[in-house]
């Protein structure tokens, strides 16, 4: 094979060599049904098995039960004090109109708010406090909804919304 590669490759000895590589899988052809026949594959034991027995199975996973549907959300992290206010009254009023029981209101944690400390979060728990009428109860949400930077507000869904 070296031999060939180091040849000058001129149309000629290419179609000789194609020749020769036809040949030569001619004769590994030829080498192979001589040796099926003379070794012919053993009969099929069973022509029409049965079907396998049947073998016991893991049983599928359970799917966790559905989750509750995702709680209205108002963000309020990084507004301005006012703002932040204006935009939670009406986040409640909408939301009591439409008779939602629960919305989760993001604040944030107060990192950014400087030496004062937190500032929006205070501000709408002191808003939840003076609003009785609207907000029957207040908590911090659970971690999977913002954790230490987030307030569960209960709405009173009565019929004065």
């Amino acid at each position: 094979m070296n031999r060939r590669r180091n040849r000058p490759r001129g149309p000629a000895s290419r179609a000789q060599e194609d020749r020769a590589d036809e040949d030569e899988h001619a004769r590994i052809h030829q080498r192979m049904l001589e040796h099926l026949r003379r070794n012919p594959p053993p009969p099929d034991p069973d022509p029409d098995p049965a079907p396998p027995a049947a073998t016991h199975r893991r049983p599928a996973p359970k799917t966790p039960p559905p989750s509750p549907p995702a709680r209205p959300r108002l963000m309020l992290r990084r507004l301005r004090l006012a703002v932040a206010l204006t935009s939670l009254e009406s986040f409640v009023r909408l939301h009591r109109q439409q008779r939602t029981r629960e919305i989760v209101v993001v604040v944030g944690r107060g990192r950014r708010s400087g030496e004062e400390g937190p500032v929006i979060g205070p501000a709408v728990r002191r808003w939840c406090q003076a609003h009785p009428a609207w907000v029957e109860d207040w908590r911090v949400a659970p971690p999977s909804e913002g954790g230490a930077g987030a307030l569960v507000l209960t709405l009173h869904v009565d019929d004065d919304a």
